[in-house]
């Protein structure tokens, strides 16, 4: 399975993947965030593109990567976009069409999907949550928009941490 972008969202379902037995490949705009889940063991970079999988998830949301995803799925496989980075992204019809692609959003849960969530929590590996206090949140916005965090995700906690 290929997994788009390597931030919070696609750290998280790497590892939720890998967990259930999945083979994950990653891709993302910054190769240090796939390095870093790859390390985790997370996953596999993604190659040079020309690879086909039987799913890609899109936790970016971006006409570029619903291009990709609806690209780098085989004949008859199907994309899941879950990320929501613009507001519209046009597909390329005729990849979807003539390779009989299927593409399928997911956004919500239901209340058993929560408990089993919420029931997973502290499995996820440290190492995927960094946890700084409020107060920094200045610096810290900063350093994620620099790239000096490799942490999927950024916790800002209220009182010592």
């Amino acid at each position: 399975m290929l997994v788009l972008g390597a931030g919070s969202l696609g750290g998280l379902l790497a590892w939720l993947l890998r967990r259930a037995g999945a083979e994950v490949f990653l891709e993302d705009s910054n190769p240090s965030r796939v390095r870093y889940l790859v390390d985790l063991g997370l996953g596999w970079p993604a190659g040079d593109g020309l690879e086909e999988w039987d799913a890609a998830l899109d936790t970016v949301g971006v006409e570029a990567s619903l291009r990709r995803a609806v690209r780098a799925v085989v004949p008859g496989g199907r994309v899941v976009a879950v990320g929501l980075g613009a507001l519209e992204a046009p597909l390329p019809l005729q990849e979807l069409v003539l390779g009989e692609r299927m593409v399928q959003g997911s956004y919500t849960f239901t209340p058993e999907d929560f408990v089993r969530a919420t029931a997973l929590t502290p499995e996820v590996p440290e190492d995927l949550v960094a946890r700084y206090p409020l107060e920094a949140a200045p610096e810290v916005f900063r350093a994620l928009l620099e790239g000096r965090i490799p942490t999927p995700k950024v916790v800002l906690e209220h009182g010592e941490v």
